[in-house]
């Protein structure tokens, strides 16, 4: 659903653009992602206005970084508002969503998210999500693991909002459908660190069958490549 104010409808100040705006991560260490999430949005917004745009008006996407962090996306999208007045806007992240929940309730803006932790949506009429919860990705795994009848897993997950809440439900969904099934060691990694051998040392000493890795950006890569090199 789009809510648009009454005194101003969709239709009216033909010529003028319907202006959006978007926090995303372009910086920090989501910029990976928030890079992606931009690149689509431009996209679309060309297709759009390529075909004439929305009743006759073109859309403006009007972008700020984010940084990857909550309080740098708190201040940009009170700048959005205040100085572009855009009543709907876009973003990614669930801890940076999570952070502007608060705010598009106060400005009575539109928020539609790209993010994937469970708590985004359900709390306020004016949060809209496009993006698989991760009760539900972790359900799909849950559900691998105990087709392979893994007896003895690990999980290690980057210390973030999303990956915490995905951590969880795996943990609860494992007691739930999985009750042979034993985690035998749990860890958590920041999104800064290299090193993560004595990590997965202390993984591989516990000989699980299966290792979840939850997370983004550059520690997955790492990690995994490390877990090989030490011969898991």
């Amino acid at each position: 659903y789009l809510f648009f104010n009454k005194k101003e409808p969709l239709d009216a100040a033909q010529g003028e653009p319907i202006k959006i705006g978007a926090v995303y991560p372009l910086t920090g260490p989501a910029a990976p992602i928030g890079e992606q999430i931009r690149n689509g949005a431009v996209l679309a917004v060309e297709d759009i206005n390529k075909k004439g745009g929305v009743k006759g008006r073109k859309i403006e996407l009007i972008i700020e970084d984010g940084q990857s962090d909550p309080k740098a996306s708190i201040s940009a999208l009170n700048k959005l508002v205040d100085t572009n007045s855009i009543k709907l806007a876009l973003t990614g992240l669930s801890r940076v969503a999570l952070s502007l929940i608060p705010l598009a309730d106060e400005k009575k803006i539109l928020l539609m998210v790209n993010a994937s932790h469970p708590e985004i949506t359900g709390t306020s009429q004016f949060v809209l999500r496009h993006a698989v919860i991760a009760d539900e990705s972790a359900e799909i795994l849950v559900s691998s693991v105990k087709d392979r009848n893994s007896k003895f897993i690990s999980v290690l997950a980057l210390n973030d909002d999303y990956a915490l809440a995905f951590q969880k439900a795996i943990r609860s969904l494992t007691n739930k459908y999985n009750p042979n099934t034993q985690i035998v060691f749990e860890d958590k990694f920041n999104k800064e660190e290299t090193d993560f051998k004595t990590m997965i040392s202390k993984v591989i000493i516990r000989n699980p069958e299966a290792v979840y890795i939850i997370g983004f950006g550059n520690p997955i890569g790492i990690l995994i490549k490390q877990f090989r090199e030490l011969g898991y």
